[in-house]
Parts: structure tokens; C-alpha cells; sequence
């Protein structure tokens, strides 16, 4: 061949408007077993050190149960969602799973696991039905292959399905078993790649730079002697809209390695599509191994191929100058290769530098958007800066304003000084205009003020302890109890039944409210009178009259006032409004119910007595209806 000379089609060098949302980067790999924690960890580092849009795992070994728990925290950190399939009865020789992004996960329709061998899922993506399959079929011996013909009977009916259904089928897995070394298809192990050959499948695979053969991914030892075989395949449909970029695999003295099967990994384009291109030129080299002379013929076919791509290309660089690609004439096999080989590097070089174009811009976007959220919009800011999702936000670092400048605080102590006092002050002033006892109403002043008590009361609670006290509580305490680390036996504190916070809360209801309490118990001006006859004798029967005066039931935090007449009420409700001024505290209005003897769904206003503390002039209510159901004190 001339290399010299320049191809009269003048093909022009391709500029590839990628989106990373078309590119897919997918991968199978047998782990022989996760139940090893190292083995997880190698997986989940490969996996997203990779970026993987889907990773096929196979020989699992795992059951039901511990399927369940496998990754499950990682998937929320990370993003992925998990499928798994599980052998009924021997998880320990089968499994297979798969690790899918979830920006493919979210479009799932179906899963379908099946005995441990098979996991089928299906996907409705941008318009197109996508199947990815997971196999493992057992390797064939005298024991099982029944379960292996049953298992290749199942995936041919499943890729047969997908093809009368018009899914795009990926088919990852280790099939245990080769065509590398055969030269038919007669054998009743290989029936399911003897479909896929006929149906024109894409066989992904990595080609050894020196022999250019398939890498292989399966080493074993026999007999002492180191040997290796290719049974862990990526098959694609032949309409799949995507383009082969590269396929890869792991060397196998690698320290990615975990088990004797090499990962093996391919990237997906799905910008434009040159599969059936791909699998004329495929037909050819096959058809080259029968008849040579049919070259001629069948280079004229990719020519035309050749020459629809150049029309759809155009120059990166007026400056580039090419090397001669299509020779005039091609008359061998061999020559063939070489010349399609270097048109593919020229295409690799040519996407690895717009990828690297699409990176940097991406970065810079990224970091033009995060600077804007940094001024516009914080909390996207710290969710991007963060990668993951936030479960809290810890304050190790607190830019403090003062006149002479900011200042950094970075000591645990100065951070929370700092926090405590910008929520103590974030609410702004009291509201209420009394600075001290003395300012306040005489109404409230007598409420506040400390009671006269005399002093003798507290002596017999702070008189010491007596023996004999001690004595009879030693005495009446239980036997037999073991001692906790302070020695102290446990029924000391058998008797103590009530926490802490069941008498405290309550107290502090009480000294709060009881100002307010009082005064609605004392100044009430028309409260709800409760009268009874009490019998105080049989013979002759004896009884008495009877009654209390009630304008106020309080649990908790829950009030309800009680009136015989609106101006009753009314005169509670101001009351009310004037202690809630004073304490600082702003009542929510909405949530008051009122109960009345009178048609329900009526409007009340009550116009309530204004002073220097109420500044609510009058509340609208409507009566409550007396068969709906309502919450009152706390119940």
C-alpha cells in the first residue's frame, strides 16, 4: 500500500458533541463470593473510582437474607440502587446482581430475578425499551448439565421475547463457556453464543495489542500448568443505538484483582451509531477467511459507508493534515485490519480530546454555578460542595462581623458562645414595656410578688436524718439484689417510680400559669356555676345544696375558659391576652374552639377590654357544632 498518498474522498476528522448523559459505561465482572467485607470494599472503590452507569456481579453466593442488607447504606450515599438474584436451594454455587446509577434506576419497569442464574430488568429510557441481562449459567459437567440446558433454554426465550417486543438487550455475565479455540457451533453448551452469533449480537471485547486476539479473561491452573480462557462476555443488540468506544479489562496481576476472573469493561456512545458498520465490516473479515476475491466487491460497500460518515463530519483544524487511511487498493485480510486499525485510532484520538474538552467545560461550569449559589442560593451550595446527601451540618468554623473587622473563630468554646447568643438575640426585644416588678399593674404586681411565708415550715424537711430513719429504710428495703458498679445496692431506688421529668414538667406548668390561673379564678365576673345535692343523712334523709363557681380547666399547656354569658367571657379572654403581653408569648387565635349552648356555626365576636398590656381589641369565633369532635385538654 501507498501510504503516501492522500484518499480522493478526502475524509475530514469528526468533532463529537457528547453529553455525558449518552455515554454509558458498563462492566461485568465474577467476584466468586461477597460475603467477604475486603472483597465489598475493592468492588464499591472499582465501581466509582470507574464511574460505572451499570456493573454486572456474578457468583455471588449470596442468600435471601444477606442480599437484603449488601451495600444497602453505600446505595443512598452514593447514589446506585442494587438487584440482586439468589439461588433457592445452593446460594453458595450461584447469584448474580447488578449495580445500576439512578439515573438509569429511575426508569425501570420491571425486575425479574430468576433461581440465582438470570436477573432481567427492564427499562423505558428517552423513548427506547432497554433489557439488561445478568446470567450465569453453571459450567457444564455430567452433574448439571440439566440445569445448564435449563438455564440456556430460559435465556434464549428471554432474548427471543426482547427481540419480538423490540427491547435492546444487554447481556453481561460469565456463560461459562468459549468459542475462542472452536471452529463450530455443534457443541450443546455453546447453543445460547451460537443464538447470539446468528442474530447478529455485538460481542464486545478487548483485543491483545500484540496478537491481536481477544484478551482473556478466566485464569485457572491444570496440571500445574497456567492456562486462561475468555468466557465473561458484553453482548449488545445489533439495533442497540449506541457506538462501541472502547472495551477494556484488567490485568490480572493487578491489585484491582479479587478473584481469577478479570473485569471486563465497555464505553458506550450513544451520540451516533456505527454498529451496523461495525458488523458489515465484521461480515467481511468472516466472508475473507472463505474467498479472498471477494474483497473488491464488499470494500466498494464500506467505501459508500465512509463516505455518509464524511458528509456528517467536519474539521476540528484547517491545519490538521491526515495520513493516507483507505489505501486504493486492499487485497488481503491482514492489510484490511491495518488500515481499519489506524482509522480507529485516529477516531480514539480525536474523542479522548473532545472528552477532554467536555471535561474542562464542565468543570468550569460547575464552578461558575457554585459560585453563583454561593451569593444567590447557600443551601444549594452546600449540597453540591458536599457530593452526598446532608444529614447535618456541623459548625467547626464561624466567621464573626464586629466594627474592627471579621475574625475567624475556630475554637469549640468561642463557636458555641457565638451560636447561643445569635439565637438568644435573633428574636428581637421583649415586647412587653415593664422592666421590673415595681412597673407592673397593681393586677399583675400581687400576682408576681413572692407569698409571705413563714420560715418555720422547712425546718422539719431540713432537719438531719435520723438513725432510726435510716434504720427502718434499710430494713424494709428488699434482699438480694445485685449491686451496680457503684456498690449501692439496687433497692435503694426500688421506691422511685416516677422520673424526673414527669415531676418537673408539671411544676414548672404550675409556677408559670399559676399567676394567671389566680387571676382568673378570683376576678372572674360571671363564671359557670356546677351545683348538686349532697345526701347527709338516712334517716330522716338529710341532704344540702351544693355549688362551685368554675372559669377555668387547665392541663398542661391547655386551657379552657368557662362562662355563663359573653361579657363572662369576654372579661377571661382580656385577662388572658394581658398575661400572654406580659410574658412575651403570641397566642395563635386560630386554634380556639368555642363551645356554646346556642345553634352551632354561629359567629361570636367578643370585644375584649383594652389597657396599656391587650392590644387585641376583639376576637371572631364561630361556634363549634356539638356532634363534631374536637381536642380538649391535650386529649
Amino acid at each position: 500500500m501507498d501510504n503516501n498518498k492522500f484518499d480522493s474522498h478526502n475524509f475530514s476528522p469528526p468533532v463529537y458533541k457528547v453529553n455525558p448523559t449518552d455515554l454509558l459505561n458498563c462492566a461485568h465482572w465474577n467476584v466468586r463470593g461477597l460475603n467477604n467485607p475486603a472483597k465489598l470494599h475493592s468492588i464499591l472503590n472499582y465501581y466509582l473510582s470507574s464511574r460505572f452507569s451499570m456493573l454486572a456481579l456474578t457468583e455471588t453466593k449470596l442468600s435471601f437474607s444477606s442480599a437484603r442488607y449488601i451495600l444497602k447504606s453505600e446505595s443512598t450515599t452514593y447514589d446506585f440502587t442494587t438487584f440482586w438474584s439468589c439461588h433457592p436451594t445452593s446460594p453458595a454455587s450461584a447469584g448474580v446482581g447488578l449495580i445500576l446509577d439512578n439515573t438509569l434506576a429511575k426508569y425501570i419497569q420491571k425486575v425479574l430475578p430468576w433461581n440465582g442464574r438470570v436477573l432481567s430488568i427492564n427499562l423505558f429510557c428517552n423513548g427506547l425499551k432497554w433489557r439488561i441481562i445478568v446470567a450465569y449459567p453453571p459450567p457444564y459437567s455430567a452433574n448439571n448439565k440439566d440445569e445448564l440446558f435449563e438455564v440456556q433454554k430460559y435465556l434464549i426465550d428471554l432474548l427471543e421475547s426482547s427481540r419480538i417486543e423490540n427491547f435492546e438487550v444487554f447481556l453481561l455475565g460469565d456463560l461459562n463457556c468459549s468459542i475462542d479455540n472452536r471452529f463450530s457451533f455443534s457443541a450443546k453448551d455453546l447453543r445460547l453464543l451460537q443464538y447470539l452469533h446468528t442474530n447478529h449480537f455485538v460481542n464486545c471485547y478487548a483485543l491483545d495489542p500484540i496478537t491481536e486476539l481477544p484478551l482473556p479473561t478466566h485464569f485457572y491452573k491444570s496440571n500445574g500448568i497456567d492456562l486462561s480462557s475468555r468466557i465473561d462476555y458484553i453482548w449488545l443488540s445489533p439495533s442497540l443505538p449506541f457506538t462501541l468506544l472502547s472495551a477494556d479489562t484488567v490485568d490480572k496481576d493487578s491489585p484491582v484483582q479479587i478473584s481469577d476472573h478479570s473485569p471486563i469493561s465497555v464505553l458506550l456512545d450513544g451520540t451516533f451509531s456505527l454498529i451496523s458498520f461495525m458488523w458489515a465490516v465484521d461480515s467481511i473479515n468472516v466472508k475473507l477467511h472463505g474467498n479472498p476475491t471477494v474483497v473488491g466487491s464488499n470494500w466498494t460497500n464500506i467505501s459508500s459507508h465512509l463516505i455518509h460518515i464524511n458528509s456528517d463530519l467536519s474539521s476540528p483544524s484547517d491545519d490538521l493534515v491526515l495520513p493516507s487511511l483507505f489505501p486504493e487498493d486492499v487485497d488481503t485480510r491482514s492489510e484490511l485490519r491495518r488500515m481499519l486499525k489506524r482509522f480507529k485510532r485516529y477516531i480514539y484520538s480525536l474523542l479522548s480530546i473532545s472528552l477532554q474538552q467536555l471535561r474542562s467545560a464542565s468543570i468550569s461550569k460547575a464552578l461558575d454555578d457554585k459560585q453563583i449559589a454561593f451569593t444567590d442560593n447557600l443551601k444549594k451550595f452546600i449540597s453540591s460542595s458536599l457530593n452526598r446527601h446532608r444529614k447535618c451540618i456541623i459548625l467547626d468554623k464561624v466567621l464573626k462581623q464586629s466594627p474592627s473587622g471579621a475574625i475567624l473563630l475556630t475554637d469549640p468554646e468561642d463557636i458555641k458562645r457565638e451560636v447561643v447568643y445569635y439565637f438568644q438575640n435573633i428574636v428581637g426585644p421583649s415586647r412587653s414595656p415593664y422592666q421590673s416588678l415595681d412597673d407592673f399593674p397593681e393586677r399583675w404586681k400581687s400576682r408576681y410578688s413572692p407569698l409571705p411565708l413563714d420560715a418555720s415550715i422547712y425546718n422539719d424537711i431540713l432537719a438531719p436524718i435520723t438513725e432510726s430513719e435510716w434504720l427502718s429504710t434499710i430494713a424494709n428495703a428488699p434482699l438480694n439484689k445485685a449491686c451496680g458498679p457503684s456498690d449501692i445496692p439496687y433497692e435503694y431506688f426500688k421506691h422511685i417510680t416516677t422520673g424526673e421529668g414527669e415531676i418537673i414538667s408539671p411544676l414548672l406548668w404550675v409556677i408559670y400559669l399559676d399567676p394567671l390561673l389566680t387571676e382568673l379564678t378570683q376576678s372572674a365576673s360571671d363564671p359557670y356555676i356546677m351545683s348538686h345535692h349532697s345526701l347527709t343523712g338516712l334517716s330522716p334523709p338529710q341532704s344540702i345544696d351544693e355549688s362551685y363557681s368554675i372559669s377555668q380547666l387547665t392541663y398542661m399547656d391547655d386551657s379552657t375558659l368557662i362562662a355563663s354569658s359573653k361579657s363572662g367571657l369576654e372579661s377571661l379572654l382580656s385577662i388572658t391576652e394581658e398575661f400572654y403581653s406580659l410574658n412575651n408569648i403570641s397566642a395563635n387565635h386560630a386554634k380556639y374552639e368555642l363551645l356554646s349552648n346556642v345553634e352551632s356555626g354561629q359567629t361570636v365576636i367578643f370585644h375584649l377590654t383594652p389597657s396599656l398590656l391587650n392590644k387585641v381589641p376583639s376576637l371572631t369565633l364561630t361556634t363549634h357544632p356539638k356532634r363534631a369532635s374536637f381536642r380538649f385538654l391535650g386529649v
